[in-house]
């Protein structure tokens, strides 16, 4: 039972990450909430539903097609809304307004029930390690995995990914120094969107996608990002260690007190963080100079 969770809790962890890392990389680029990131992740999970179901078109190529329109929303938005706004306060309840009205459309198209893909070889059950997992939970490790590689080889070791990581740290240092930041920030947006549709196209296949699902998985992305403190390898490990804690806490609670517990954890973290350990120290300090009457 034990073991089951445990393996779950990675599986989600997965699943969490591919979202966490889309976002973290939007939001530690241009310090902007895109709140719109989870209507756009179940947009892109529809579209992908639609062109396989609907239009017949096979998975291979259906795949390119829905993470393409991801990247194009999330530089338009980028660049013909929110830098016109040019105000984080303003982007943060633009993008919350955004996002109610891209759900209400998704639900006015496809209606409140799930969307789901048909069973077919992503969805076949294999055995590994005499545990019994589906093929979609082991491509979402994979993916998981080569999304973080690959954001780790590109900010590490390609020029643009430094171009980022310098935006990163100081966007206005970065504009004195001859990096375009305004296309930085639209290929973070890009970028971002992309890998926040491929999770998208993960939910439409592994559990199924409803307007309201995308929004759920950016929440646990935020809080991730939140910890991750801006470093995205940290990101990804924060996602295994937040899917791990969930699947702990199904097992003495109802799975549906997860969020809460999620939110908990990470409110006392970030106390804890936040707190001046030395400070703490020297009350304790001074009272021990006065007993001893020796200076530390």
């Amino acid at each position: 039972m034990l073991t089951d969770l445990l393996l779950t809790g990675l599986l989600d962890g997965a699943r969490i990450g591919v979202a966490a890392l889309g976002f973290a990389l939007i939001f530690y680029t241009t310090k902007e909430l895109h709140f719109a990131y989870g209507a756009i992740l179940a947009a892109c999970g529809y579209l992908y539903y639609s062109l396989v179901v609907d239009q017949g078109l096979p998975l291979l190529l259906a795949a390119p097609l829905a993470l393409a329109f991801g990247a194009v929303v999330g530089a338009v938005i980028q660049r013909w809304l929110y830098r016109r706004l040019n105000d984080h306060l303003a982007v943060l309840l633009f993008s919350f307004g955004m996002a109610i009205i891209l759900e209400n459309v998704l639900h006015i198209m496809f209606g409140p029930t799930d969307k789901v893909l048909p069973a077919g070889a992503l969805t076949r059950t294999v055995s590994v390690a005499g545990t019994p997992l589906r093929v979609i939970d082991l491509v979402t490790v994979a993916v998981f995995l080569v999304v973080w590689a690959g954001l780790w080889h590109m900010l590490e070791r390609q020029q643009i990914g430094l171009a980022i990581r310098a935006v990163m740290r100081d966007s206005t240092m970065s504009d004195l120094v001859g990096i375009r930041t305004g296309r930085i920030k639209v290929l973070a947006y890009a970028l971002g969107s992309a890998i926040g549709a491929v999770a998208g196209l993960i939910a439409v296949t592994r559990s199924g996608v409803r307007p309201g699902s995308g929004f759920d998985v950016m929440l646990f992305a935020f809080i991730a990002t939140l910890l991750g403190a801006g470093k995205l390898t940290n990101v990804a490990a924060w996602s295994l260690a937040l899917g791990l804690f969930m699947g702990l806490v199904a097992w003495p609670f109802p799975t549906e007190l997860q969020t809460l517990f999620a939110f908990f954890a990470m409110l006392i973290y970030l106390v804890v963080r936040s707190l001046d350990v030395r400070s703490l120290r020297r009350p304790r300090l001074r009272r021990a100079e006065d007993r001893t009457g020796v200076s530390a």
